[in-house]
């Protein structure tokens, strides 16, 4: 008997040692720097982070960004990975004449978000961000009174991706709580106010291996309006889709609120044709 007992406890003691070097070989917490992207651009959306350019089908007007949105590194712990990343972003209007032309605003937007991966179709995303919004020097020459248009916010959103991940479904809140507009002898605060935002993209179909059809659309909800809306629909062709980077060639319509800060308080209707690069 005391042997077998003897026996016994020399088999639990190299057990126990075996589990331990198994454990010290995985570590509680794993890096990854400039991992791929997990979650894709939200196409719809005007704001969001990318190299664009757009002509609008009604006048000799022309839309442009200057940005991305860039991976830095993974952590996963106990299984399951968040992906820290950073966009940035300026955004402008060129109104263009037979000799001239004039840039009428420059808008500045920088983002630090937090993807984590619930699983291989489910994202929580949060993080905050900032934006200042101004009009040009050309748009004060032409009479454009100067404006005051900040935002500090932090958002909070879940992303999904859908019937074999041909479709893409996010939605959620963002809070500003630093939102300050105004202009020569008005000043407004907005702070403490939200605004939601749904989504999609559907893949509609796949001409060749590179070359696919989509739909996408955007709307944002937004309280400082009582919650009247800035909506978009864009349609097109994605070129190259890969690791949720792609080029696209499609037509986009803007209505609702407009997004620009020198003209928040107005409406817009705005159809373009445009490039996109989502980096």
């Amino acid at each position: 008997m005391k042997s077998h007992f003897l026996i016994l406890l020399l088999l639990l003691g190299a057990w126990g040692l075996k589990a331990q070097d198994s454990l010290s070989k995985t570590p509680f917490i794993r890096f990854e720097g400039l991992p791929q992207r997990m979650v894709p651009t939200f196409s719809a959306d005007a704001r969001s982070h990318r190299l664009m350019l757009q002509k609008s089908t009604k006048e000799l007007s022309f839309f442009g960004s200057m940005g991305g949105y860039f991976p830095v590194f993974n952590a996963t712990v106990l299984g399951k990975t968040i992906q820290f990343s950073a966009g940035a972003s300026t955004h402008l209007t060129l109104k263009r004449y037979v000799r001239r032309g004039e840039v009428l605003n420059v808008d500045f937007f920088a983002d630090f978000l937090a993807d984590l991966q619930i699983n291989t179709n489910w994202y929580l995303r949060a993080g905050f961000g900032h934006t200042s919004q101004h009009i040009a020097d050309d748009a004060i020459a032409i009479g454009i009174p100067v404006k005051n248009y900040v935002k500090d916010y932090v958002q909070l959103q879940t992303v999904h991706r859908l019937f074999k991940q041909k479709m893409l479904l996010y939605g959620g809140f963002f809070y500003l709580h630093n939102f300050k507009i105004g202009e020569v002898g008005i000043a407004r605060d907005w702070s403490k106010k939200v605004m939601l935002q749904i989504g999609t993209e559907v893949d509609v179909y796949r001409i060749t291996p590179i070359l696919v059809t989509y739909v996408s659309a955007d709307v944002k909800f937004r309280q400082e309006f009582d919650f009247a809306t800035t909506h978009a629909f864009q349609a097109g062709f994605k070129i190259k889709p890969k690791q949720n980077k792609t080029t696209r060639l499609a037509y986009n319509y803007l209505g609702g609120y407009e997004e620009r800060g020198f003209l928040y308080n107005t409406k817009c209707n705005i159809h373009t044709m445009g490039l996109y690069f989502d980096f």
